[in-house]
């Protein structure tokens, strides 16, 4: 009977090697490894390592509310969104471009620190667009444009903030316009004789009566625009 004869490397020997090789295998590894994690320190220690993201500060609550624009007599609330005061709201209630003509400037004024407030880009824009109120269609008007910018709503006690409007003429246009005085209608003025009533604003005295006024709102502008000094 012949015996089977071991296959070479087969043998003790064999096997210690092959347990030899897989230990140095994982020695190996372990080295990496251990080389990995020291090597992740150092590079947190020495700044290498991208620091984590910033958290985002929390946006803050938009700029919107009401706020107080006086302009002479008037003293009214307007809309302010994100901070900003749309003037043609200011123009639609005060009419503004309608009293004044020219290159006119404004600009607003906070009561407790005087500090002055221009329009977005130093100055208000003229715009023409069609005019709901015309009977032609194609009829096109002059609109005043633009925006107050950087407006709170509040004090610092939490009280409605207080603006002040300030408009200021167009020089070279009013050095061209003719001042006249008042003068009330007399009998040996009107055609015969008889008082005609009519809109004495233009002619430099408010109304005193809204039937006969052309402007009835805005009637002290239109007689301080005609020369009308206002009340002594």
């Amino acid at each position: 009977m012949v015996k089977e004869q071991p296959k070479p490397g087969a043998g003790p020997s064999s096997a210690k090697a092959s347990a030899s090789k897989g230990g140095a295998k994982g020695a190996k590894t372990k080295g990496k490894s251990s080389k990995s994690k020291s090597s992740n320190i150092a590079k947190a220690l020495t700044g290498q390592v991208p620091a984590a993201a910033p958290v985002p500060e929390p946006e803050l609550p938009a700029n919107n509310g009401k706020v107080k624009v006086r302009y002479n007599h008037y003293n009214r609330d307007f809309d302010v969104v994100g901070g900003k005061l749309n003037w043609e709201h200011v123009d639609d209630e005060y009419a503004i471009s309608f009293v004044f003509k020219g290159n006119w400037t404004c600009h607003l004024t906070h009561e407790a620190t005087a500090e002055k407030i221009l329009p977005d880009n130093g100055a208000l824009r003229k715009e023409m667009r069609k005019d709901p109120d015309a009977f032609d269609p194609d009829e096109e008007e002059e609109k005043w444009c633009g925006f107050f910018s950087g407006l709170t709503i509040a004090d610092s006690d939490g009280k409605q903030k207080q603006y002040v409007l300030v408009v200021k003429e167009d020089e070279v246009l009013d050095a061209m316009t003719t001042k006249t005085t008042y003068k009330a209608p007399t009998k040996e003025t009107v055609p015969g004789g008889k008082k005609m009533e009519s809109c004495s604003c233009i002619e430099g005295n408010p109304c005193a009566d809204a039937y006969c006024c052309k402007d009835w709102r805005n009637r002290f502008e239109v007689a301080k625009k005609h020369g009308w000094k206002g009340f002594s």
